[in-house]
């Protein structure tokens, strides 16, 4: 399967050690900051990687931008795109919790 992340209740989970690549897509609105797991993430042409660690784990990006439709996506290793959430506001800050399981 391509896509690491799997539905986990209020949020997702994958195998403790997976790369995930999350991007967010959108006309005007962009990430500014992104931590999981109380760590700094680069921010690189409004997409992250990170690599899962065990247990739940918060995903925070900061986000500017006006009132549109955003997605946030992870980029599957086939170059596919999975909707992890999408919102019509405008928002300052999206947390997603990962689980990273074994």
């Amino acid at each position: 399967m391509p896509c690491s992340l799997k539905p986990h209740g209020v949020g997702w989970s994958a195998a403790t050690g997976s790369s995930i690549t999350i991007k967010v897509v959108a006309d005007n609105t962009t990430i500014t900051a992104a931590t999981y797991n109380n760590a700094s993430v680069p921010v690189a042409a409004n997409t992250i990687t990170f690599t899962v660690v065990s247990g739940a784990k918060l995903l925070d990006l900061a986000l500017v931008g006006p009132d549109e439709l955003v997605k946030i996506v992870e980029v599957c290793s086939d170059g596919s795109t999975q909707l992890l959430d999408q919102f019509n506001v405008y928002q300052p800050t999206e947390g997603i919790t990962i689980w990273g399981q074994p």
